[in-house]
């Protein structure tokens, strides 16, 4: 009642020849999607998070000389440093 057919009759009524307007909008679906499809990019942006360790300014000194590199200060005085050998 009210429906044209089914959902593949939205994508396959004109033999293979999809309106333009669909394909923006199937394009712009994906790459609304497409950061969270991209595995190898998340992959890299989980080993990068991975290798980052929050300190406080005691263990800094220590883990600085073991190769560990500073990135930034946070508001509670603790420091985060990234793993620079990795």
């Amino acid at each position: 009642m009210g429906h044209t057919g089914s959902i593949e009759a939205k994508y396959t009524t004109n033999k293979s020849i999809l309106p333009k307007m669909l394909t923006d909008e199937m394009y712009e679906s994906f790459k609304k999607c497409q950061e969270f499809l991209d595995y190898e990019n998340n992959i890299k942006q989980d080993e990068e998070i991975a290798n980052q360790r929050v300190v406080s300014p005691e263990e800094f000194e220590e883990l600085v000389l073991e190769g560990w590199q500073f990135l930034g200060n946070l508001p509670n005085g603790k420091i985060v440093i990234k793993n620079g050998r990795a």
